[in-house]
């Protein structure tokens, strides 16, 4: 088998694996799924937040959606893309393609979205998972975040995520040092995801935009490393 094709079933694998968690499980305070028998589907990936922390609220996903999914793992966008006067002039940025100009960590999107989930019904939160993304994956104190931010809001998140390590166009605007599978700060993130007992969902580009002609796709060695449970490609 190819090293792509490799790199193409570990992506798969990884997805497959986030979607079983969010349709089997349920809250540990015994919470029941109501719509458990309806949903075509459970939404494993949703960004309620922008590049510029606006979005819609968790109702309005509800609504939008229907009885057609049943849970979704909602989160918002780590990162904020900087408005730099100098860069963009009077043209506000509102997504990370249409400006020059920086992204940085924000951490109150954590706080953003355990309030938004604190005002729901609790039929509406039964739906719902909230996940941790206010953190720097180049950070050896990310862990100390997450602890912080459970401990804040104390039952309202599901795990963390999604976070990027590789993502085209973006890992190279985010300022200070570039995010790594291979960082020690990462590896003291998923200890502690582990020792909690969280979801993590991770996005790592499988390679470049331009990878040219090689036949191991960029990453697909330290996507592998970091798993340690898909084999590497021959």
């Amino acid at each position: 088998m190819s090293a792509r094709a490799w790199g193409g079933l570990a992506c798969i694998g990884l997805l497959a694996g986030f979607a079983q968690i969010a349709q089997g499980a349920d809250r540990s305070d015994g919470t029941e799924n109501a719509v458990a028998d309806k949903p075509l589907f459970n939404d494993v990936h949703f960004h309620l937040s922008s590049y510029v922390q606006r979005g819609i609220t968790p109702s309005q996903y509800l609504e939008m959606a229907g009885d057609r999914v049943g849970r979704v793992a909602m989160f918002g966008i780590p990162l904020q893309q900087k408005w730099d006067p100098f860069v963009s002039g009077e043209r506000a940025p509102d997504y990370y393609l249409r400006s020059d100009a920086a992204l940085y960590y924000y951490s109150f999107v954590d706080a953003a979205i355990a309030m938004a989930y604190r005002s729901l019904t609790e039929a509406q939160k039964a739906r719902i998972d909230p996940m941790i993304t206010g953190f720097n994956p180049t950070d050896m104190y990310a862990a100390d975040h997450i602890r912080r931010v459970l401990l804040t809001f104390p039952g309202v998140f599901a795990g963390i995520g999604e976070f990027s390590v590789h993502k085209e166009f973006v890992s190279s605007k985010v300022t200070g040092h570039t995010a790594s599978l291979r960082n020690p700060a990462l590896g003291r993130i998923l200890e502690a995801v582990a020792e909690i007992g969280l979801v993590a969902i991770l996005h790592c580009d499988i390679d470049v935009v331009r990878p040219g002609a090689v036949n191991v796709p960029r990453t697909t060695m330290n996507c592998c490393a970091c798993s340690g449970r898909i084999p590497p490609p021959q």
